[in-house]
């Protein structure tokens, strides 16, 4: 089962060069469904949401070496 990572993004304007850039800051995992058609998010209390979500399929080498997910939450 392939899991997700959920960004919030945030666009800015960097002061040193005028280019426009974006912050990516990571609120939860996304666990998809085992029929493929959705996906459950799970957010951790106390995380304000506002704007955009970016969803995206996390990489093997995010995982924990036990071959474990990392938690969304308390990776380490």
């Amino acid at each position: 089962m392939n899991l997700f990572n959920i960004y919030i993004t945030e666009d800015y304007s960097d002061k040193t060069t005028g280019e426009d850039k974006t912050n990516f800051t990571k609120v939860g995992t996304g666990f998809p469904h085992q029929d493929g058609k959705g996906m459950n998010i799970v957010i951790p209390e106390g995380i304000a949401l506002s704007g955009r979500l970016l969803v995206r399929e996390r990489k093997a080498n995010e995982d924990k070496p036990d071959g474990k997910a990392a938690d969304a939450f308390n990776e380490g």
